[in-house]
């Protein structure tokens, strides 16, 4: 048996820093099964991270979930705009790539 499905990633022009989305979906209905973003946030002018917050929040519908939120790391440019992105949107998992650096014991 086989499944078809789709994957569509979209990089959001923000500026510096990055915010990607993505979506796998099945054929033929073209359900969402799973959604993710890599980062978000930004340095610089904040109009453009805010126009892609409100396109990736409408890509997400009624559905208000995100199902793995993916931070390279915790530099601004990758995260300042968490807060406006997952305001009423509930996450299934995170994934931190990098973890804070311990002070050695």
């Amino acid at each position: 048996m086989s499944i078809e499905g789709s994957v569509s990633q979209v990089f959001r022009p923000v500026g510096q820093g990055l915010f990607a989305q993505g979506q796998v979906r099945l054929l033929p209905d073209r359900r969402t099964v799973v959604s993710w973003v890599h980062d978000c946030g930004a340095t610089g002018d904040p109009t453009p991270l805010r126009r892609e917050i409100t396109r990736a929040r409408s890509r997400l519908g009624g559905r208000r979930y995100l199902d793995v939120l993916i931070l390279s790391h915790l530099d601004e440019d990758h995260v300042n705009g968490l807060a406006d992105l997952l305001r009423d949107v509930r996450v299934g998992r995170v994934v931190l790539a990098e973890t804070p650096k311990s002070p050695p014991f």
